[in-house]
């Protein structure tokens, strides 16, 4: 699930915000901190505000940033002349005043039942049936079984197709703490 990376006060680090499918405003306070809220998406956007809104099917999960000329948003330090943005992974965007928050596309693993047709697990190569325990890498998106009998998953210490971590709680592997 994508999320942002918002500065948390009160760590003086930062805080991964889980984008649910839901629009959120984002704005400056009087004192110029950000504030974020959930938005039922049919109020209109404040004149120096921004919204983050989900775009794409369930399962082609995209998210696209809308602000109004009055918002003064650089995106990756470049300003956003026509108002949208089509996020991509470690966007940063600053409001003028300073504030700024991360996008990122990163996904962390979990078990889940398969919701699709089967397919064939690529370290065990049996076919995975749908509703069986499973988890899907986040950087490679390969499915791998993931139950008592079968943990193809955390068979090893990364996925059998790419260099992903398989443990289940590792955490993200990006965030804004590195820059």
């Amino acid at each position: 699930m994508s999320h942002l990376w918002l500065a948390d006060r009160s760590t003086a680090g930062w805080a991964a915000l889980p984008l649910a499918g839901e629009a959120l405003d984002l704005s400056l306070d009087e004192a110029g901190e950000l504030r974020v809220r959930r938005s039922p998406g049919s109020d209109a956007l404040r004149s120096s505000g921004a919204r983050v809104l989900p775009h794409g099917a369930q399962g082609q999960e995209a998210w696209v940033l809308l602000c109004t000329a009055g918002a003064r948003l650089s995106v990756n330090g470049l300003p956003l002349p026509t108002g949208i943005r089509l996020f991509r992974d470690r966007d940063e965007v600053r409001f003028a005043g300073g504030e700024r928050f991360y996008f990122s596309a990163e996904e962390l693993a979990a078990v889940v039942p398969f919701p699709a047709s089967a397919t064939v697990c690529p370290r065990c190569k049996q076919a995975i049936e749908p509703g069986s325990p499973s988890v899907r890498c986040p950087a490679c998106r390969a499915w791998h079984h993931q139950s008592e009998s079968l943990p193809c998953w955390v068979y090893a210490e990364r996925c059998f197709l790419c260099d992903q971590p398989t443990e289940l709680n590792s955490g993200f592997r990006w965030s804004p703490h590195e820059i």
